[in-house]
């Protein structure tokens, strides 16, 4: 696990059919399903 100065989620699109969801700082369990969704709604 790495800890830096950002603290917030990496949610983009990072190109056609490339996502991506990280940087959940170690509170994987607790914002995953959070950011899962804000994943989903990008490839809507």
């Amino acid at each position: 696990m790495d800890m830096g100065a950002q603290r917030d989620p990496i949610v983009k699109q990072l190109s056609d059919n490339v996502y991506c969801g990280v940087r959940l700082t170690g509170t994987g369990i607790a914002i995953g399903s959070l950011v899962g969704e804000e994943l989903a709604n990008l490839v809507d």
